[in-house]
């Protein structure tokens, strides 16, 4: 028999930082510059009907995606260089502890709370020593019972509304793109790890903030599986200068020598984000984030107000129709409209299926891979690249081959680089919506059926870990063993959850 669980209970949070003021500043400067629209106003951005996600991305295919109509294009280039030039020169001392190092994650709700400390647990359970604070979006998501818990761990909650010192939370509306922004300005520490909840870890992310890799750039980035589809008319609205008959990239990778095209070649034929200027092509993945948060503040402030701005105007501008995670391409903008340097993970990621019961592949996690172990393999392998003479003064079709084989030699193949994380995003793991997943839960022995993680094994020291056996360990201790409350099981029947958890880790101990 589960004992009961205690209930979660709401008390007043702080309602005052040491940041207040700076922040009430600074939100005053974006809400100065919001675009006021007129109530049932179509959007600014007329986007092309009946868009195919699937299309060609130069310049004049990205073009033709949307358009602006003049006047509401002068106000937003106005209101874009407003913030701009009127951002602090920096970040104050007084709203962070400088030269601290921490490791950042967004909570709130029943089933982010709940994934997130499975994986500061796992976190823990790596060696990770450095303090995390989980970013909760207001006063609504804050627990006491829950956020006790988390301080075993050398965690803490921090409410936004609360270092923000908005009186009324309803002035500001943030979802969880908006928090990720958010939260990687107003944490206590200057170097910051952000990872989404649904990150599982499988190495300590310590070593990263002393790595080669962030020492050299200072911010380190993922990469996501879309091509870069941001409209021309961002340029136009940040005022950044592009070099576009100028092209310097093949996808990822720089061009062993820039081509210069002619403007057919330029507007109808070329990549255009592999022109001279523009945003790298290959798209980001918002879910995982190494950055130093005094070096790139202004960075990080214009990336806030993409995404405060995003669903109305920015997140349109910068998909233009096509998949992938809204805020995805924010920060690699601001990052290029601020002139900060960054380095983007160049490993592809590792797929994780499940074989569904209709025969079909069902897609359930990604692998991201080490970016120091990344970065040393492209450093070294790069500069071979360029220094054999035979791979010089080529055309763009010959560097393309060249550059082509180099990524699938080194980086397409997702064992090259080891594994830094492996993120849950598409099945996430609420074991009571498993429950009711016939493709993976087997009701006659009440537990797996099939496996999701293609039995994935990492290492801690000279141990070999299943990681999937692991994590279901990770749950089963802390709720049926540890008898943790959380939100997500409220009405849950606890025994059945248990027994399900215990039954699956036997058979996952056997397959």
């Amino acid at each position: 028999m589960i004992p009961s669980y205690k209930q979660e209970t709401t008390i007043a949070v702080p309602t005052k930082t040491p940041g207040t003021d700076f922040w009430t500043k600074v939100f005053e400067l974006y809400g100065e510059n919001r675009i006021q629209m007129q109530q049932n106003e179509p959007s600014w951005i007329e986007m092309k009907p009946a868009l195919n996600e699937n299309f060609g991305r130069s310049y004049n295919e990205l073009s033709q995606r949307c358009r602006i109509s003049r006047g509401h294009l002068e106000e937003m280039k106005q209101k874009h260089q407003n913030v701009l030039n009127n951002l602090p020169k920096r970040l104050p001392k007084h709203t962070y502890n400088p030269n601290s190092k921490g490791i950042v994650m967004v909570g709130g709700g029943p089933l982010f709370n709940w994934l997130a400390m499975l994986s500061i647990i796992q976190l823990r359970d790596l060696g990770s020593t450095l303090p995390i604070e989980l970013i909760l979006s207001q006063k609504a998501d804050y627990s006491h019972y829950y956020c006790e818990k988390v301080k075993k761990y050398n965690a803490k909650c921090v409410v936004l509304s609360q270092v923000l010192g908005l009186p009324n939370e309803s002035q500001w509306k943030f979802d969880i793109h908006q928090n990720r922004a958010i939260g990687l300005l107003v944490n206590s520490f200057e170097h910051v790890f952000l990872l989404d909840a649904d990150n599982f870890p499988v190495t300590n992310i310590d070593k990263y903030f002393d790595s080669q890799v962030y020492e050299d750039h200072n911010m380190v980035m993922w990469p996501n599986y879309q091509t870069r589809s941001i409209s021309p008319l961002y340029y136009d609205i940040a005022g950044v200068q592009l070099n576009a008959t100028k092209q310097v990239r093949s996808w990822s990778f720089p061009l062993l020598d820039p081509i210069n095209l002619s403007p057919k070649q330029a507007q109808n034929v070329a990549v255009f984000h592999d022109l001279e200027g523009t945003v790298p092509a290959k798209s980001t993945n918002s879910a995982h984030l190494l950055i130093n948060k005094k070096t790139h503040f202004k960075a990080l402030m214009m990336s806030l107000y993409y995404n405060l701005l995003g669903k109305d105007f920015y997140y349109d501008l910068f998909s233009l129709g096509a998949k992938g995670e809204l805020d995805k391409d924010t920060l690699a903008a601001a990052a290029t409209v601020t002139n900060s340097s960054y380095y983007q993970v160049k490993s592809n990621m590792k797929p994780f299926v499940v074989q569904l019961d209709n025969g079909n592949t069902g897609y359930c996690a990604t692998g991201q891979h080490d970016p120091q172990i990344d970065y040393a393999l492209y450093s070294t392998e790069y500069e071979k690249l360029k220094s054999n003479p035979s791979n010089r003064h080529q055309d763009f079709k010959e560097q393309s081959k060249i550059l082509d084989h180099f990524y699938r030699t080194f980086f397409e193949k997702p064992d090259k680089v080891p594994l830094f994380s492996v993120h849950c995003n598409i099945w996430k793991f609420d074991p009571g919506k498993l429950l009711s997943n016939p493709h993976i839960y087997d009701p006659t022995f009440n537990c797996l059926k099939r496996r999701m993680y293609n039995r994935y094994f990492y290492t801690i020291g000279t141990k070999s870990v299943d990681f999937e056996l692991h994590r279901w360990k990770s749950a089963f201790k802390l709720v049926c063993e540890d008898k943790v409350w959380f939100a997500l099981f409220e009405n849950r029947d606890f025994n059945k959850l248990c027994y399900f958890m215990r039954n699956s880790i036997q058979w996952l101990t056997y397959s």
